[in-house]
């Protein structure tokens, strides 16, 4: 089931989104929180595994008001990354100590598609390339299904 922390005038494309990628009817509760800016300046992120999920949707960016046609892109970016994690093809296993040899290290393991990746670059991230290939997409079809 898909949440909002606040009455939103996105409430009916957040629950097309959730239901053009079949995540609406899920047992995993999705939390979405709008806020004026994300971490690092991103347009949103999405954390969390199959139980609880949150979503953070920025609505300014560099000090500036993002489009709507651009939040509600990145709405559909980040339900797709919940989507990614419900279904299981995602999980964030977060930062992990390697040993080699005689040296410890500290990496972020993300396992996609049961594929593990530390360190991963974020335009080399399958998970991204993936939401990214299909965010407009899913936008489309939502804002017709709304």
């Amino acid at each position: 089931m898909i949440y909002t922390t606040d009455e939103t005038n996105y409430s009916d494309y957040i629950h097309a989104c959730g239901s053009v990628l079949g995540i609406q009817d899920s047992l995993t509760e999705v939390t979405i929180e709008f806020k004026k800016k994300c971490d690092g300046d991103a347009g949103g992120y999405c954390y969390g595994d199959t139980d609880e999920i949150d979503v953070e949707i920025a609505t300014h960016v560099q000090g500036e008001a993002l489009p709507e046609e651009d939040i509600m892109r990145n709405i559909a970016h980040e339900l797709i990354h919940a989507q990614q994690i419900i279904t299981g093809r995602l999980e964030n296993v977060g930062l992990q100590l390697l040993q080699t040899g005689d040296a410890q290290t500290l990496v972020n393991v993300v396992i996609w598609d049961g594929e593990t990746f530390t360190n991963t670059p974020y335009n080399d991230q399958p998970w991204e390339i993936d939401a990214y290939a299909r965010e407009e997409e899913i936008m489309k079809e939502a804002l017709f299904n709304v």
